[in-house]
């Protein structure tokens, strides 16, 4: 573990303090990052999960270093843990690695949260259920309220996100029309600004009888009994409306709700989510990289000690299920 953290911290006294620290982090019992069941009836262990949902956030991670994104926007209230788990991550996984060696982590970039639902604009931007979107057909007001929430000065025409590079991140993606909504209606808000579409999850899809398609699996926090376990609440307009603060106000039909109450099983997965990448780290589990990384080969062996071969082997040995 030591060897592993002085690499990533190429240097850096403050980087090898976080990356201590993380390293340290443990949970027991977990509750939420545990094996279950998918759709498809097959059983997904606990370190399956696990090593599943961090090469997840690296591709995630190699996706926006690559892309040279200046900002991501997390669509609330699933995409907002896929943040807390990117943030996280982004000390152990955003370093490149050149002749064997790790470089320096370079910058987190800039993190938002909005919460744009496709049911929440889909009849309004596909009133036929043509399955096009028009992003046109939203009203002005909502679209220039969501612009004066991003102005550096309320006299001021130019906003944060003028000549910025942004992935817009969904949790899971189902038909990806949601992610692909959010980033017309931010087009068409902020047109200096260059947006991208994206999911953390793409599972499979499962057809069950009746002939209805379901996706094989959701993240383990996605809910929809409950408002609760993702840190914050559901949109509410006329809430925002009352606030104080004018950018709230201004979007009020794009942010979610801070919780009045307490929220435990939120807490719980900070706290697992913590002790996942802390288990990286100490090398409770593997990495499985991003495929698409170009030092695919060197990072197999810089964190895991073994090549592509024989990483392969311990994934059929122990049964790691990543595309499920």
């Amino acid at each position: 573990m030591s060897d592993l953290i002085d690499q990533l911290a190429a240097g850096n006294d403050r980087r090898r303090t976080e990356l201590v620290r993380l390293a340290g982090s443990t949970v027991e019992p977990w509750r939420l990052l545990v094996g279950h069941r998918v759709i498809d009836g097959r059983h997904v262990s606990d370190l399956s999960l696990r090593v599943q949902y961090l090469h997840l956030t690296d591709r995630l991670i190699n996706t926006v270093v690559d892309g040279g994104f200046d900002r991501v926007i997390f669509l609330d209230k699933s995409a907002r843990p896929v943040c807390w788990l990117m943030r996280l991550a982004w000390p152990a996984l955003s370093p490149s690695i050149t002749r064997r060696a790790f470089s320096p982590a370079p910058p987190l970039p800039q993190c938002t949260f909005l919460n744009i639902d496709r049911l929440q604009w889909r009849h309004i931007m596909d009133s036929s259920n043509t399955g096009v979107f028009d992003v046109d057909q939203i009203p002005e007001h909502p679209i220039i309220g969501l612009r004066h929430a991003f102005q550096a000065y309320r006299e001021s025409n130019a906003t944060w996100l003028d000549d910025q590079r942004v992935l817009v991140v969904d949790e899971v993606r189902v038909s990806g029309d949601t992610a692909t909504i959010a980033a017309s209606i931010l087009k068409r808000a902020f047109p200096l600004a260059d947006f991208v579409p994206s999911q953390w999850m793409t599972p499979k899809l499962v057809t069950r009888s009746g002939g209805n398609r379901y996706n094989n699996q959701l993240p383990v926090w996605y809910r929809d009994d409950t408002h609760l376990g993702r840190g914050i609440g559901d949109r509410d307009p006329e809430w925002s409306q009352r606030s104080r603060n004018w950018r709230v106000r201004s979007a009020a039909w794009f942010l979610s709700r801070p919780l009045t109450e307490n929220d435990p099983s939120s807490l719980q997965l900070r706290r697992e989510l913590s002790a996942l990448v802390g288990g990286l780290l100490r090398g409770d589990w593997p990495l499985v990289p991003d495929f698409d990384r170009v030092d695919l080969e060197e990072r197999c062996l810089l964190f895991n000690g073994l090549d592509l071969s024989a990483l392969r082997a311990y994934r059929e040995r122990h049964e790691i299920l990543l595309d499920i």
